[in-house]
């Protein structure tokens, strides 16, 4: 009789711990089930669970180079390339400033110039922004038929950047203020360009 006691006691005391064990390790059991569900449903769909986040001002900020094409009418036998290099400063995630040489070489002329722009990111997510660029272009301009002087433009036009900012795709048109300082000359016209750049 004394030992059906004890071994009645002993089963009491193994089904309380047991029950007091699940009903704590349950609560853990359903949060790391859900955390690991929602981590695979994140990744599946290719989004990254890991901390990504970028610094914009340090990835869009530095020495940059480009290239590209350029043209004074949408026609393939007037496209020519353009060299740029500067450096970009950019003051939080949006706004920007760009201090830059560019060259062209086109079939009626070349152009070689200083030029400060002001950059807009109006959107800029983490990998991907777009915005709009205004600025001015002061350079040397010389025509095939020798002559040449000195001109002034206005710079406007839109960017796509990637990457966080390290790459950028940009379409602009340089517009002339004035003709140039020699009198005649051909009538300076509105330039299209579309390159790509390079931060560091």
């Amino acid at each position: 009789m004394y030992e059906e006691v004890v071994a009645m006691k002993l089963k009491f005391v193994l089904l309380t711990t047991l029950s007091a064990l699940l009903a704590f390790s349950a609560p853990i059991y359903a949060e790391s089930e859900t955390s690991l569900s929602e981590s695979s449903l994140l990744n599946s769909l290719g989004i990254s669970t890991q901390n990504t986040h970028i610094n914009h001002i340090a990835e869009k900020s530095g020495i940059f180079v480009g290239i590209g094409a350029a043209t004074h009418e949408f026609k393939i036998t007037k496209v020519s390339g353009t060299l740029l290099l500067g450096y970009t400063q950019f003051f939080n995630k949006y706004l920007g400033i760009r201090m830059y040489l560019n060259y062209e070489r086109l079939p009626s002329d070349y152009y070689g110039g200083l030029n400060i722009d002001l950059i807009y990111d109006i959107f800029q997510g983490e990998k991907l922004g777009f915005g709009i660029i205004a600025g001015s272009s002061n350079g040397y301009i010389a025509f095939q038929n020798k002559e040449e002087g000195y001109i002034s433009q206005v710079n406007a036009g839109v960017s796509f950047n990637f990457d966080g900012g390290h790459n950028r795709l940009e379409l602009l048109a340089r517009i002339p203020l004035n003709n140039t300082t020699f009198r005649p000359l051909p009538k300076a016209m509105p330039l299209y360009t579309f390159s790509y750049t390079y931060t560091f």
